[in-house]
């Protein structure tokens, strides 16, 4: 699924997928809470769950993680929680 780019983690162009876009924005968008991490927002700090998730060119497991570094090319996709646009759509 993830080789296939079902699972995704970005931000459709909302020109082109419109009612993507404005679910991805409604509903997986990590919202960062400073009461649960322990004050304001630091740039450049990794908060709960990893976000911002790291850019990368590629989507791998890494050996000391239990879960996968999403391929992430822009900025804004790092808050992206990832996300299946089939159901989503539903």
């Amino acid at each position: 699924m993830i080789n296939l780019n079902i699972i995704r983690v970005d931000i459709s162009d909302p020109e082109y997928k419109s009612e993507l876009y404005e679910l991805v924005m409604k509903y997986q968008i990590y919202q960062y809470k400073s009461e649960t991490c322990n004050g304001p927002y630091v740039s450049g700090e990794r908060y709960s769950k990893g976000f911002p998730q790291p850019l990368s060119e590629i989507t791998f497991a890494p050996p000391d993680l239990y879960y996968y570094i999403y391929r992430r090319t822009k900025s804004e996709d790092q808050w992206v929680v990832s996300y299946h646009a089939s159901t989503l759509l539903l």
